[in-house]
């Protein structure tokens, strides 16, 4: 009796310590998305009027490398979708800035002539860009 009392309370101690490390840290943000294939070549985007952050990777965590403000070039790579929102993100190059004018930006930091279908960097198929 005494070692089934001692196994029950074992087994409800590693229970409830298990219950206690379930939660796991939120995950951190993958900033390591360094090229993609230029697939885009339709127009129709630029950066804010305000300046557009070119960041690292696609995610609002991921550090920016510069600032880009209209009239500026812009190439436009590809598009991905972290979250399943449609602010999506754009793959692009800012030419004035060498390797750190290439990064990603949100869509809703961009200006967009109404929409336009960018290819996905990963996958099959485009997204919209300007529907944000």
């Amino acid at each position: 009796m005494r070692s089934r009392l001692l196994a029950h309370a074992a087994a409800m101690t590693f229970a409830v310590g298990g219950l206690l490390v379930i939660p796991a840290s939120p995950a951190s943000a993958d900033c390591t998305h360094p090229n993609h294939p230029n697939d885009y070549i339709g127009g129709g985007i630029d950066y804010q009027r305000d300046g557009t952050a070119i960041k690292t990777g696609p995610h609002p965590g991921c550090p920016a490398l510069v600032g880009a403000f209209p009239g500026q070039p812009i190439d436009v790579h590809c598009s991905r979708n972290e979250d399943g929102t449609q602010n999506d993100w754009v793959f692009l190059h800012n030419s004035l800035y060498d390797e750190n004018g290439r990064g990603w930006a949100r869509e809703h930091t961009l200006a967009v002539q109404g929409t336009v279908n960018v290819p996905q960097c990963a996958s099959a198929g485009t997204l919209v860009i300007g529907d944000a």
